[in-house]
């Protein structure tokens, strides 16, 4: 039987690319886009986290992510709350039936985007603060850009 490959740099790279998409959309106003690829960001690096641990996470919620970690991870306030503010994003900015009235572009600000991409850079640097704890590899992310405004 082989062991299985820690592909948890591959997961983290990829979230720190779509960080980057989430503030390319943002830059050129796309606040609903913005807002979805900052929830993809936090959940490919929660992902990377439990690949890390020798685990594997599934699903798109966040917050269910966070709480399947293993006890040895003490998940900070901030951490909690930017998953839960992040979990909404990933069908209400897609889907136009989830308001009563316009499309998601038409729902979404400047600083509802700037504070979702606020959000991934938190739960990024969880990962990068917890994986290495376990054998994971977060001195080899790619540094993460400052949010825009800050």
């Amino acid at each position: 039987m082989c062991a299985k490959k820690d592909r948890s740099k591959d997961w983290i790279e990829q979230a720190i690319h779509t960080l980057g998409e989430a503030k390319c959309l943002f830059d050129h106003d796309y606040y609903d886009g913005a807002c979805f690829h900052s929830q993809q960001a936090a959940e490919f690096a929660l992902k990377a986290l439990h690949l890390s641990l020798g685990l594997e996470g599934w699903g798109h919620s966040l917050h269910n992510l966070i709480e399947e970690l293993p006890d040895v991870i003490d998940v900070p306030e901030d951490v909690k709350q930017a998953t839960m503010g992040l979990d909404v994003y990933y069908t209400l900015t897609r889907y136009t039936n989830g308001f009563e009235d316009g499309s998601p572009k038409d729902n979404y600000t400047r600083d509802t985007a700037e504070e979702a991409i606020g959000y991934a850079e938190t739960v990024i640097e969880f990962y990068k603060e917890n994986a290495g704890s376990q054998g994971g590899h977060p001195e080899k992310a790619p540094k993460v850009r400052s949010s825009p405004g800050r």
